[in-house]
């Protein structure tokens, strides 16, 4: 399980151990589940590309091997949600499936292997933050993804 945040300016090689981009964002579908990672190439321009989970060969805690780099994005950007870019899901607003307010989304907890998103990071704010923390919120299904909500169903201990 993994967190956006600890994969974020992440170096990505291909598998000879060449540089050819670093992880700028997490690629979800509409069904909530991650697609992948959108990586900044390594160019005059600099392009973002989407590297499907299916290529990823191994997450290090110094970078990301990939099998295969994409020559170009081929991400319909109206059919993906991601969390820092184009349609961003952080910062909304989580609410449970009682329509009850229980933050904002700060960052997300996933499975590498499948792509599911198993928990969400929630935020209340700077001051509330500092003096309880964050809260951790482990899903029991994908979330709803809405225009200005996520709605998700919280795991209740």
């Amino acid at each position: 399980m993994r967190t956006f945040s600890l994969l974020k300016g992440l170096p990505v090689y291909d598998e000879v151990g060449k540089v050819q981009g670093h992880v700028c964002d997490l690629v979800i579908s509409n069904e909530g589940s991650v697609m992948g990672l959108l990586m900044n190439r390594k160019t005059l321009f600099k392009k973002t590309c989407l590297v499907s989970l299916r290529d990823v060969v191994s997450f290090a805690s110094k970078g990301i091997t990939v099998r295969q780099i994409p020559k170009s994005s081929t991400m319909n950007h109206n059919k993906v949600y991601t969390l820092q870019h184009q349609r961003a899901i952080a910062n909304k607003m989580i609410m449970n499936d009682y329509g009850e307010e229980m933050g904002l989304l700060d960052d997300v907890y996933f499975s590498e292997q499948v792509g599911t998103i198993v928990a969400y990071e929630i935020s209340n704010g700077f001051f509330s933050d500092i003096t309880d923390g964050k809260k951790t919120v482990h899903a029991r299904k994908p979330p709803s993804l809405g225009g200005d909500t996520i709605e998700i169903s919280p795991i209740m201990y």
